[in-house]
């Protein structure tokens, strides 16, 4: 009797049992071919030898069949099946893995407040320079687009402002400048500063340092300047609106630099 709380051992290795049905075998073939050399000599022995021949290749075919299956249950995918005295071997199909399958990894996208905004700044003839800008937690979004091509159309930026729905606010200025940036972001809140540039600086390199403008979103929503905006020559405003033609569509999903 087993021991509680463990299962049975099993006696014996399926090649031993194979190897003992081989030697049954061969043992139930001798003793019927002793049976029919004694076939003339003596007939109770020659019956005899049958019955224990039959029996030792009885018990083989017996041995066999049991030793198969524990083969064929140690390696897998192999059942027996015995219908109407006749044995058959049937491939079973492999059985599920119990494992918990992998969950997979969903990486988040862009929130929709971004990309309605993109797409507005896209409608008018600009493209975002940073996403990274639109922060959703915040009440007050702003991103700065790009425009111009450096020759026909001078190179200007501008800032649009936008609601926590992605609602546009407004813009920065009433013409674009040649340079804006992003240096502080609150709840409700935004600074922005300006290149300055000298009359006689060229595009690229403004000598007046930076001008910084805040902004802040009131209850309406109404947006309000809070310092003055430097002058349209200090900023090299340029291009009224319109002379900007609308820029690609905005993809969904898309996080465009």
């Amino acid at each position: 009797m087993a021991a509680p709380g463990k299962e049975p051992s099993e006696k014996g290795h399926p090649m031993t049992e194979l190897l003992l049905v081989a030697v049954l075998a061969v043992g139930g073939l001798l003793v019927t071919m002793v049976a029919a050399r004694v076939l003339s000599r003596n007939l109770a022995g020659l019956g005899i030898a049958l019955v224990v021949g039959a029996l030792l290749i009885g018990v083989a075919g017996t041995a066999g069949i049991t030793a198969l299956h524990r083969v064929a249950s140690g390696v897998g995918g192999v059942n027996i099946e015995i219908t109407n005295g006749v044995t058959g071997l049937q491939r079973s199909e492999p059985t599920a893995s119990l494992r918990p399958s992998a969950v997979p990894t969903r990486i988040p996208g862009p929130p929709p407040a971004l990309l309605a905004a993109e797409r507005q700044v896209a409608a008018m003839g600009y493209q975002v320079a940073d996403p990274g800008t639109f922060h959703p937690e915040l009440a007050l979004h702003v991103l700065v687009g790009v425009a111009g091509d450096g020759s026909a159309v001078p190179h200007h930026e501008r800032a649009f402002f936008f609601g926590g729905d992605g609602a546009l606010l407004g813009e920065d200025a009433p013409l674009p400048s040649a340079s804006v940036l992003v240096v502080g972001q609150g709840p409700a809140t935004a600074a922005l500063a300006y290149q300055l540039y000298a009359t006689d600086d060229p595009d690229c390199c403004p000598t007046l340092g930076k001008a910084a403008v805040r902004f802040r979103l009131d209850r309406g929503p109404v947006l309000h300047r809070l310092d003055p905006l430097p002058a349209d020559t200090a900023r090299r405003a340029c291009c009224a609106s319109g002379s900007t033609p609308p820029s690609e569509p905005v993809p969904p999903g898309s996080r465009r630099q």
